[in-house]
């Protein structure tokens, strides 16, 4: 569940700064500054924080009050001019102009002209593509007179799937959260529209053999008449490089960041671990660019065989130096390290190649996960090996295991009934 989804479950939650001014958390999980006073229209003024951080809230909500009893800041400054949609989008584009890509600020303008022309309701106050459609100019409409109600009609639409509403809402929250910042809105609509439920990826893998055939193309690839040499160098370059990669990720689990990062003082072979089983640290510490493990722990990667087989062949024909800190996975010239999107673009290459399904990168530490299962491996080592912060999240692999078992099965008849 991302901190969105978290925020969700949060009751409203408010902070009182002074007279007339609170800090108020919505259920969202983001912050408002309120302020009243009876004497001002309207009586009540919002503004965003943008922050779900209480302290981070508490803070320029101090700040802001503390300006507006020194007379420096009037919550209600601008409030009695009403402005259009078409202004405001006007606005928002000369604002982000030196800030955003043009086509980002392209689209956000087009759908918030799109929610001002959905603002008159058809039959019954239900969404009506003939009235959105029918020209009706966003200037016509004053940016207040969009509620909640209606954001939530037009991201809610039947004819959107929900990967298309979530990014409406989104939108939708962004904008008009700089518009309550810049005071154009009294508070931002999108606050009370429910966020849609994000749809949730399918875990795509690579069965055993499927691997294998990766693995044959890549070597087919580089050799004109049939498989070359397991390592070959041409001008001290390193052709398969991608076949050893791939086949390291699939027999490790390990996610695309720790294999890059993966170093030969990480590796500890059978003869050398007080246990008699060889393991492949990864560290919570010294990652390529910065990155840190994904839950920010340590663990140890078990060295099953075909691990171990792989990496002693790979010391004794691509290590260069002694040096511990020498990377293991190297790029096409045997030198330097290879990066996310190289081993993100060859493997997409390599497997339209070997004519596989659509399957990431990613979903090689999937099927290692499959294949530990398969193996009769418990969630909780599952879980342990793959450095998953729950045993939650590795009970989504279960879902795999049918298909798999249908397939293996499956395999074991195929040379029956012509098959």
């Amino acid at each position: 569940m991302d901190t969105t989804d978290m925020a969700r479950t949060l009751k409203r939650r408010s902070v009182r700064i002074g007279p007339g001014c609170q800090a108020v958390r919505l259920p969202t999980g983001w912050w408002h500054l309120r302020w009243y006073d009876p004497a001002r229209t309207p009586t009540q003024k919002q503004h965003a924080l943008d922050t779900d951080d209480e302290a981070i809230a508490l803070s320029r909500s101090r700040e802001r009050f503390d300006r507006q009893l020194a007379g420096l800041y009037d919550p209600w400054r601008g409030s009695g001019r009403a402005v259009s949609a078409e202004e405001a989008v006007r606005v928002y584009e000369a604002d982000h102009a030196d800030r955003h890509r043009p086509k980002s600020i392209r689209v956000a303008a087009a759908s918030v002209r799109a929610l001002a022309r959905s603002v008159r309701p058809g039959p019954e106050g239900r969404w009506d593509p003939a009235v959105a459609d029918s020209g009706c100019d966003p200037s016509d409409i004053g940016i207040r007179e969009i509620t909640s109600d209606h954001v939530r009609r037009f991201v809610y639409r039947p004819d959107l799937s929900r990967a298309s509403q979530l990014s409406y809402w989104r939108r939708f929250r962004a904008w008009f959260g700089w518009a309550a910042d810049r005071q154009l809105v009294d508070a931002n609509p999108v606050d009370d529209v429910p966020r849609p439920s994000a749809v949730r990826a399918g875990m795509k893998h690579l069965s055993r053999p499927e691997i294998e055939r990766l693995l044959v193309a890549i070597e087919h690839h580089h050799g004109p008449d049939g498989p070359v040499p397991p390592h070959v160098r041409s001008r001290d370059r390193y052709p398969l490089w991608a076949r050893d990669a791939f086949d390291l990720y699939a027999s490790t689990g390990l996610r695309r960041g720790e294999g890059i990062a993966l170093r030969w003082r990480d590796v500890v072979y059978p003869e050398d671990s007080a246990w008699g089983v060889g393991y492949i640290r990864v560290e919570d510490e010294g990652r390529v660019n910065g990155r840190r493990t994904k839950t920010g722990r340590s663990r140890r990667v078990t060295m099953i065989p075909r691990a171990e087989a792989l990496l002693r062949r790979l010391e004794a024909e691509t290590r260069r130096t002694s040096d511990p800190d020498e990377h293991i996975l190297k790029g096409a010239d045997g030198i330097r390290v290879v990066s996310e999107h190289t081993l993100s673009h060859n493997f997409r290459r390599y497997r339209q190649l070997a004519k596989l399904p659509d399957v990431p990168l990613h979903g090689l530490r999937h099927s290692f996960a499959v294949e530990l299962l398969l193996r009769g491996a418990s969630l909780i080592q599952v879980r342990d090996e793959l450095g998953h912060a729950t045993v939650q999240t590795t009970e989504r692999y279960l879902e795999l295991l049918p298909a798999e078992r249908a397939r293996a099965t499956a395999a074991l008849f195929a040379g029956e009934l012509g098959t």
